[in-house]
């Protein structure tokens, strides 16, 4: 599988690629036609069944049994939020191909075409790793992509040439839908966080020598000595104290992130209708899981009829010398 494909997977539904890897052990059991064989890759494709129902129950009851929360009443945890993208900071992104956006993931192909076939060179494939704010008109939320599955639906595609460039967006003022741990993040007003911004602000200070001598350099020697570092010090303290006193509540924001359990999904579509896509292929898979079962069962009460396969594996070419 080239890169675009494998980066992209978790852009649609893996489900047809699940499908397709039990297809892939059900036809080696064709293959390979003996009853252990058999009872084998049954089992296997079962147990991918049975993987794939709970993947899919799971994100069907986490969407389902979260309800839609207002962000300036929402309790810190797992919550489901939605509302507008915002860029962070007023500026939207502009992604590898030029477009404005709060996110992207952009690809960029070499598709090679050869008497032997198609081959595809991944040459660019970039994903944005910065956060965005989600507005739903009681208060924002800081949306931090890392470790998100996020589903900006349909990409667009274009081709320049033999290249192609595919590309997910989140557009500013987009609607979103998210599911995650939301919590709320205050400043550390410690003791020891304030001596570190104490400190902080003297090596900044520290490096901008010429500024520091004349503010603070009152024998004018050219140096500070002791007793004028002291100066230093106090005039860190306050710009530091002051600096907390004015920022005040604007020293806390909202984040929504990656649980330590549980899904973090961000979508651009409708996750009521994403959890009753997820409920039909739960069921879909719990169907094949009893269909896998039942054919195991039915394999082992009946192991001659697949011995008989292997007896007589040739038996078409046979009657067609006779008719010759």
């Amino acid at each position: 599988m080239n890169g675009t494909l494998f980066k992209g997977m978790r852009r649609t539904s893996t489900d047809w690629g699940a499908l397709a890897a039990i297809l892939a052990v059900l036809a080696f059991g064709w293959m390979h036609w003996t009853v252990a064989g058999w009872q084998w890759c049954l089992g296997l494709a079962a147990a991918l069944s049975l993987l794939g129902w709970y993947t899919s129950r799971r994100r069907y009851q986490a969407i389902v049994n979260t309800p839609v929360s207002r962000i300036g009443s929402t309790s810190q945890g797992y919550a489901r939020l939605e509302g507008a993208a915002r860029p962070l900071g007023g500026e939207p992104l502009v992604s590898p191909f030029g477009t404005q956006c709060v996110w992207y993931h952009s690809v960029e192909d070499e598709v090679e075409r050869t008497p032997q076939g198609t081959r595809t060179r991944e040459i660019y494939n970039v994903e944005s790793e910065h956060s965005f704010v989600l507005d739903d008109g009681s208060a924002s939320c800081l949306i931090d992509p890392e470790g998100a599955d996020l589903r900006p639906g349909d990409p667009s595609v274009s081709w320049y040439g033999d290249r192609r460039r595919t590309e997910w967006w989140i557009f500013p003022g987009q609607h979103i839908e998210a599911l995650g741990d939301f919590a709320t993040l205050r400043a550390d007003r410690s003791p020891q966080a304030q001596r570190a911004r104490v400190s902080d602000r003297l090596a900044e200070w520290k490096r901008d020598r010429e500024t520091l001598v004349r503010q603070f350099d009152r024998d004018g020697n050219g140096e500070i000595d002791a007793e004028e570092w002291e100066q230093v010090r106090s005039a860190a303290e306050r710009d530091v104290i002051r600096e907390a006193i004015d920022t005040g509540s604007r020293d806390s924001a909202n984040v929504l992130r990656k649980p330590r359990q549980g899904l973090y999904l961000v979508s651009t579509e409708d996750l009521d209708s994403y959890a009753r896509t997820r409920q039909r292929w739960a069921w879909g898979y719990l169907l094949l899981v009893v269909v896998l079962l039942h054919a195991m069962w039915w394999i082992n009460r009946r192991p001659q009829i697949v011995e008989d396969r292997i007896a007589h594996p040739v038996v078409f070419e046979q009657d067609a010398e006779d008719i010759d």
